[in-house]
């Protein structure tokens, strides 16, 4: 009798064992869908200095399509961001109280914690999703964050990755820029 109990428990302890394992399967290869890994940087930042911005479009946090049409003949900031970003937790002060004075576009490459950064540092600019990486690999932008001074004729004009300094650093420039051509 004792032999007819463990067969079925070692029945069950197997099939719990093969569905634990093909739940972590499943979890983990959609984890690698919606954040692919991010590979090292062959451009320097210095290469990216001239080169034009494409239109895109893409998609707003809350669905709404927004496109980087919307910013031509206008100088502004590309912000590229990824929310598990430490450096990035460093900006987002920084970007929030200049947001008023300078266009400001936000690029992220998944949803996944980007609402909590949005009510923790209240932005205000227009966060897009980019879970295809159309902007990123166009700009071999695999550095978080990276910020991108674009002109009017949406040519990168200066850029900087990481928090802190930097950022402020690009702010200063972006508003320099800005008084300047409102001047114009």
């Amino acid at each position: 009798m004792g032999e007819i109990r463990s067969r079925p428990q070692a029945t069950i302890l197997l099939l719990s064992t093969v569905l634990g394992i093909l739940l972590g399967t499943s979890i983990l290869l959609a984890t690698k869908i919606n954040n692919p890994p991010i590979v090292p940087m062959a451009m320097g930042l210095e290469d990216l200095l001239g080169k034009s911005v494409p239109e895109y479009e893409l998609e707003q946090l809350d669905g709404a399509p927004i496109s980087t049409h919307l910013y031509k003949e206008k100088s502004h900031l590309l912000v590229f961001t990824l929310p598990g970003c430490d450096a990035c937790d460093t900006m987002y002060p920084i970007l929030g109280k200049t947001a008023t004075d300078i266009p400001i576009l936000m690029v992220a490459n998944t949803r996944e914690g980007l609402m909590e950064k949005v009510s923790e540092h209240a932005l205000t600019f227009p966060i897009a999703v980019d879970t295809l990486l159309l902007t990123m690999e166009h700009l071999s932008i695999t550095n978080f964050p990276t910020v991108l001074l674009v002109d009017r004729e949406q040519r990168i004009v200066e850029a900087v990755r990481g928090g802190g300094f930097p950022i402020e650093k690009i702010v200063q420039s972006a508003q320099r820029v800005i008084e300047k051509e409102k001047t114009e």
